[in-house]
């Protein structure tokens, strides 16, 4: 299972605008409590619990981080953080004394308070504390729960789903009976929902914005079950064969233990009545059976006039909404 969560200001140790900030928590919601503690933690009582964190997540936020400085540390006044090089020296040794290997534990506590706010807290293990690379509006965490414990750490331009200013665009519409007519423009909404660069990750993440507005429900219609396997289908215009699978969690994880390459994400999702697992095999050319253009005709087919799906000159995939 993964949650992912996005960092709000009061979770962050750097923020892009000054402003008093003396937190050192980190605020959790009860899926993610859920998720990481599935026998729970009682209201007013607290548990140590032990992560796994990854060596090259934290080289990658260092390296943003100094090229997003000037930032705002914690404190008051005049906290804001500049370039040197002994800070980045400073910054890149706390990683180094700590990750010995590509990946170490990494145990914090986890409280959840009688008014039934949540919190990651004691941050600071081995001299590391993984909030001091956690930057405001541009910071993913990723919680997950399989074999063990993980938090993912991924900095770079995050949009999160509803939380984007509408950008507005004029559509000009013209009567080609009566040239004489003009109609008046009118006022596309429209706001980026998700971006990724990397194409099995931005379909996971148009999956998961969708599974929580409908729950896949307008996905049903085009949906086939093969045994196991479940495909879509929209007559000749495309076939989605494979892209997800009803099974069990400790099958998926056999499957992606074993197997050359994870095939599946771990998240459950439900359809047809059943739990279901998401592809990864996803591709952008060739001849396969599981492509990126008829996906965006699926999303386009079950959900009409809602979406745009969009890739800049980069080559990174864009979702849009429509209002």
């Amino acid at each position: 299972m993964e949650i992912i969560k996005y960092p709000k200001r009061q979770d962050c140790h750097y923020k892009l605008n000054a402003g008093a900030s003396n937190e050192t928590s980190i605020n959790l919601s009860f899926e993610i409590l859920k998720a990481i503690c599935p026998n729970g933690v009682e209201r007013g009582t607290s548990q140590v619990i032990t992560f796994k964190l990854f060596r090259d997540d934290y080289i990658k936020a260092l390296c943003y981080i100094i090229g997003r400085l000037p930032l705002y540390g914690r404190g008051r006044g005049d906290n804001v953080v500049r370039y040197s090089y002994d800070f980045f020296q400073k910054e890149l040794k706390k990683i180094t004394d700590f990750f010995t290997d590509s990946y170490t534990d990494y145990s914090i506590t986890v409280l959840h308070r009688e008014d039934g706010r949540i919190y990651l807290r004691d941050l600071t293990y081995k001299g590391f504390n993984i909030r001091t690379f956690i930057v405001e509006d541009c910071t993913i965490l990723y919680f997950i729960n399989s074999v063990d414990l993980q938090i993912r750490l991924k900095l770079g331009e995050v949009i999160t789903p509803g939380d984007n200013k509408p950008d507005v665009h004029d559509n000009i519409v013209s009567n080609h009976d009566n040239v004489d007519t003009q109609i008046a423009p009118q006022k596309e909404y429209k706001k980026l929902a998700i971006r990724d660069n990397i194409l099995k990750d931005f379909i996971y993440k148009v999956i998961y914005l969708l599974s929580k507005r409908d729950n896949l429900k307008a996905l049903e219609q085009f949906a086939e079950e093969k045994k196991i396997s479940i495909q879509f289908k929209n007559g000749d215009k495309y076939k989605l064969t494979g892209m997800f699978i009803a099974t069990t969690l400790n099958d998926i994880l056999v499957r992606n233990k074993f197997g050359n390459k994870v095939r599946w994400f771990e998240t459950e999702f439900f359809l047809l009545g059943k739990v279901v697992y998401l592809t990864t095999q996803w591709f952008g050319s060739g001849d396969y059976l599981l492509m990126y253009e008829d996906f965006v005709s699926l999303i386009n087919d079950a959900y009409p006039d809602k979406f745009i799906f969009a890739q800049n000159e980069d080559g990174v995939y864009d979702l849009w909404e429509i209002n």
